[in-house]
């Protein structure tokens, strides 16, 4: 992450059995000021689409 210049934006379902959140928690403490880890509640690998919170956090980068 030290070599990315463009800001990082993780999203992560906090029940994900495939990466555990923990793991994107970790990864976090690499990032720069601007970059954000987007915790999805009750939320698995890949099915988050429809999520409230995911869809406004995709809606407000794009403004």
């Amino acid at each position: 992450l030290q070599k990315v210049k463009c800001r990082t934006i993780i999203f992560h379902g906090d029940q994900d059995k495939a990466v555990y959140f923990d793991s994107s928690i970790k990864l976090s403490r690499l990032f720069k000021k601007q970059d954000k880890l987007i915790r999805l509640a009750k939320e698995g690998h890949n099915d988050f689409s429809k999520n409230k919170d995911y869809l406004h956090a995709i809606a407000k980068l794009l403004r």
